[in-house]
Order: C-alpha cells, then sequence, then structure tokens
C-alpha cells in the first residue's frame, strides 16, 4: 500500500489537493482511549482496521485510473492514511514506522503527530517495508 501510493505520488506533476474523506473513518479518540488503558491488543485492531479502510479506499478509488484534481485528492488521502498509520504503529513496529515516514518525507515524534496537520510529502520511493519470507526448498 505505502510502496504503490508513494510511486503514484511520485509521477503526479500537480498539486495534492487536501481532503478527509479517509481520515473521517479512523477513529483516534478511541485509539488513544485504548493506549492509556494499556489495551493494546484491541488499539492494535482499531489501527489494522483502519489500514484494511485504507486498502479499500485505494481500490475503490482506482487512482492509476485517475488524473487532476481528483487524483490529488485521493493521494493526498492515501498519503495522509500512511501518514496517521506509521505514526499509531511507531511504539509497536518502530523500524516500519521509520520506513513509511522516510518515504513519506516526514519525521516522528510522538503519537501526538497526529494531531498535526500535515499539507506537504516530500515522498521518495525507499525499500520494501518487510523482507518476503523465504521457504527452504530442501525439505
Amino acid at each position: 500500500m505505502v510502496s504503490r501510493s508513494v510511486k503514484l505520488a511520485k509521477d503526479f506533476n500537480e498539486e495534492l489537493r487536501e481532503d478527509d474523506e479517509l481520515i473521517k473513518r479512523l477513529d483516534l479518540e478511541k485509539i488513544k482511549n485504548l493506549m492509556d488503558e494499556f489495551k493494546l491488543h484491541e488499539a492494535l485492531d482499531e489501527i489494522f482496521h483502519f489500514i484494511h479502510e485504507t486498502n479499500q479506499y485505494i481500490n475503490d478509488k482506482k487512482p492509476w485510473k485517475q488524473e487532476g484534481e481528483e487524483l490529488g485528492k485521493t493521494l493526498f488521502n492515501v498519503l495522509n492514511a500512511c501518514k496517521y498509520i506509521a505514526v499509531l504503529i511507531s511504539p509497536f513496529m518502530p523500524d516500519t514506522a521509520k520506513k513509511i515516514a522516510e518515504q513519506l518525507g516526514i519525521e516522528i515524534k510522538s503519537l501526538e503527530d497526529c494531531y498535526v496537520k500535515t499539507k506537504f510529502f516530500n515522498v521518495k520511493i525507499g525499500p520494501h517495508l518487510f523482507e518476503p519470507i523465504k521457504f527452504n526448498q530442501s525439505a
């Protein structure tokens, strides 16, 4: 999701259009409360639900078929969602969060970064977030 979004954004030569259509699907306060109550598995469930929502948004919007302002809005929504995901997973998966942040051209300082609006992403194509699993073929 991050790689394909960054690639599309890197190839997009127009201005991203700020929009919050996708972020409205994220219950940030619920996640914050669950983390404050140390209900970490439930917080992770909510985060991964939002990751699923983001993937569904991409599949529904089909940004590879869009152009102009419509594409600018979709890309902003997806990159912004990736920012929130990176911030939210940072306590659980710091290396993955750092890779996402580097590809978005942002810095993660704390969970409070979710409350700071990002209007500009300096995207860079980076390494895969996860290495492929290699199975032993000799068995």
